[in-house]
């Protein structure tokens, strides 16, 4: 593309820099009906061979901007056009732009014959200008909003002159069909013999200075960010992973029978808001789905992933293409993929809709229900081999109010900064940690701190604004006392929760008499949930309810797998249960909030090598877990990603419930942090789940958001 389209980013230079990108052409995107075009000076200079070939920007207009380009018909023999044309990969007419033709997808703005032609048997506004000559130079403004296009000519070694008296070259339904429209700019080479030849300047300087307003045609590429492609350590329990190539984008499967499918998952779950695609290319192959699934859980289904109740879009056999709607066929007998043929699914997630695409085209008709609760796109392949294109190969939707999953193209999440609402210090002396937590949440008038203590010998101490002077103890059922004194020469480490609806956290001391449940507004509004409540003017548990713990609580300080639920929450309130006894609580209501927490949940698939990937859209700062398999009675264990020594050889858990306040547990090896997750490695012990279908609860906080529009993307660590 040219040396003014690169940036230098080594990596470890961390540069977010803002970089402007230049339209050029596009000879991966290109349309060739014969053999494919040459390309030369930054792709700017096009040649053509023999038979029809369409050139397209790398670039789509916004559908509203005025944009200015030139182009110079350095020879042409027998036919060149200059025009636009609408996204695609398979177009009807010989031409391409200007076939005159309702089956075309592109207008002629300039054409050998000087006329303006479209795509849909509009008359031409400009019928009986000059022909093409070699040597000419086009100058063109479109106006993007309202489908205007004004052509000024210069003859070799002659003026500007303005084509059609100075009106613009398009009108009627025409024009119409221009406005608002996201297109390529494009040109347009037909040989049989002789050479055609094309120079693009998409750029500047002009021959002709541009009219007011119009502007080149560019795309500004803001800081770091990461397309999606299939995520090669992510293992379900009882299937087998695709065989990834190609920059983890094509994947390829050889085994037989359906129980032995191999399947591959998006690294980048699709978001709760908005309208998303992805392509794939059958490349060969006898079976196969391509689809949205439930991320963590899928496949599920043994004897055909497609069949699993979360499934969503195509599966194909050796005999015709069907589409699926929550794992079962709701329209069957379309025509199959050929090698090279593509298909598209494309998400909406607020009008709950899924499309699929085959060839340009819809196929079957709208899934007006998204089965999962939690997207991603999924292949399963059988014998088959598939190439996904998340935007990274230029794929741009049919539908271009679709986006790719790409990380600048994720919605803003409300906490840009974790910083702002999570605070996290690591092995600091007991004398200046309490000092160095105060520095670090500056500025927050009421929160939530924790402290505890590298070595064995001292609870796990939680102070609140709002009560100042005294504590509490996660791993005990002791009430509510004086702040403990932290030690001199000791290490602890310490985390605050910024109180707060921004923040989705929320705590009181409430008084409750069980004679009836009692009810206390959170004003945290609707959104997945986890509350606490502790008695604390007595003795008394920490229940905990979860968004996948149904009907019951878990607790802090027992070794359990759970139960009785007596502490609940909805979008409105927290309730405590007439089982609790009448006295004094205190309670704690988290929300989800999007790229800052995470309440999630994942079923181990069994292996203590090749643990599960659980997805959290960041990388987390705190992790909470525990394992609710009724074969098992477990403690409560936190991670701590930059937590880097506690003697036990294993870096980052810590046990809140256990009896000497242990930091580590030497039989356990966590797993590693990636930039939107965690990936489990158990090695050996049921904490972390060993066991197929062990059921896992999570809760992550302070997480460094994995994208989105005004945030420093997360890194692996």
């Amino acid at each position: 593309m040219g040396a003014n389209n690169l940036i230098a980013d080594a990596c470890d230079s961390n540069k977010n820099a803002e970089v402007i990108l230049t339209a050029c052409l596009d000879p991966d995107n290109a349309i060739n009906q014969g053999n494919a075009a040459s390309y030369s000076h930054n792709n700017l200079v096009a040649s053509g061979n023999t038979g029809h070939v369409t050139l397209k920007t790398n670039i789509l207009t916004d559908g509203s901007s005025k944009y200015v380009w030139e182009v110079t018909v350095i020879k042409h023999d027998p036919n060149i056009k200059i025009g636009a044309i609408l996204p695609g990969d398979v177009v009807s007419g010989g031409e391409q732009i200007g076939t005159n033709s309702s089956t075309g997808q592109g207008w002629a703005f300039v054409s050998d014959n000087g006329e303006a032609i479209y795509h849909d048997n509009d008359t031409a506004a400009m019928s009986s200008n000059t022909a093409i000559v070699d040597g000419d130079m086009y100058h063109l403004e479109f106006n993007n909003d309202t489908g205007d296009v004004y052509v000024w000519r210069k003859a070799s070694g002659g003026t500007w002159t303005a084509e059609n008296s100075g009106n613009s070259v398009t009108s009627g339904s025409g024009k119409t069909a221009l406005a608002d429209k996201k297109v390529h700019l494009a040109g347009h080479l037909y040989q049989t013999v002789g050479t055609n030849l094309m120079r693009f300047n998409f750029s500047g300087p002009f021959d002709k200075p541009a009219s007011a307003t119009y502007v080149p045609l560019t795309q500004t590429v803001t800081g770091v960010g990461n397309y999606a492609t299939f995520n090669s350590i992510y293992n379900v329990s009882g299937f087998v992973s695709a065989d990834l190539s190609n920059g983890n984008l094509t994947a390829n499967s050889t085994n037989t029978g359906s129980a032995n499918a191999r399947h591959a998952v998006a690294t980048i779950p699709i978001p709760s808001s908005g309208k998303w695609a992805a392509k794939m290319t059958y490349n060969y192959g006898t079976w196969l789905a391509f689809g949205v699934g439930q991320h963590g859980t899928y496949p599920g289904t043994p004897s055909g992933p497609y069949q699993d109740s979360t499934f969503d879009g195509l599966y194909q056999d050796a005999s015709d293409l069907d589409i699926y709607d929550s794992g079962s066929a709701a329209s069957t007998g379309h025509t199959k993929l050929s090698a090279g043929g593509y298909a598209e699914i494309l998400v909406d997630v607020d009008a709950n809709t899924i499309k699929v695409y085959t060839n340009g085209s819809q196929t079957g008709s709208t899934i007006t229900n998204i089965s999962a609760t939690t997207p991603v796109f999924v292949v399963f392949l059988e014998w088959s081999n598939v190439t996904l294109d998340f935007g990274q190969k230029g794929y741009i939707p049919t539908d271009t109010s679709y986006k790719t999953l790409h990380t600048a193209n994720l919605p803003a999440p409300t906490v840009k900064n974790p910083d702002d609402g999570f605070s996290f210090i690591t092995l600091e002396d007991g004398a200046t940690i309490e000092a160095s937590l105060a520095t670090a949440r500056t500025g927050w008038s009421n929160f939530i701190d924790v402290f505890f203590r590298e070595t064995d010998g001292q609870d796990k101490e939680v102070r609140f604004s709002d009560d100042s002077g005294n504590s509490m103890h996660f791993n005990t059922n002791a009430a509510a006392g004086s702040e403990q004194t932290l030690s001199s020469g000791v290490n602890y480490s310490a985390w605050s929760w910024r109180v707060g609806a921004a923040y989705g956290c929320y705590t009181a001391e409430i008084s409750h008499d069980n004679s009836s449940p009692t009810t206390q507004a959170h004003g945290l509004g609707s959104g997945a949930k986890s509350a606490v409540a502790k008695r604390s003017d007595s003795t008394g548990d920490w229940y905990i309810s979860h968004p996948n713990l149904s009907s019951a609580n878990c607790r802090f300080n027992v070794q359990e797998v759970s139960t009785s639920e007596l502490v609940t929450v909805d979008g409105t309130n927290i309730t405590l249960s007439t089982s609790f006894p009448s006295g004094t609580y205190r309670v704690i209501v988290w929300e989800q909030i999007e790229g800052f927490s995470a309440f999630t949940g994942y079923d181990h698939n069994g292996s203590t090598t090749d643990g599960p990937y659980v997805h959290l859209n960041g990388s987390a700062s705190l992790v909470l877990w525990r394992n609710i398999d009724s074969s098992n009675s477990n403690d409560f264990f936190s991670t701590f990603p930059t937590y880097t020594s506690n003697g036990n050889g294993n870096p980052t858990d810590v046990r809140y419930n256990w009896g000497n306040q242990e930091k580590g547990y030497t039989g356990i090896t966590i797993g590693d942090v990636t930039a939107n997750g965690y990936k489990m490695r158990p090695s050996a012990g049921g904490a972390f789940g060993k066991d197929a279908d062990d059921p896992m609860l999570v809760w992550a906080w302070g997480l460094r958001p994995f994208g989105g529009s005004g945030v420093a993307q997360a890194r692996a660590r």
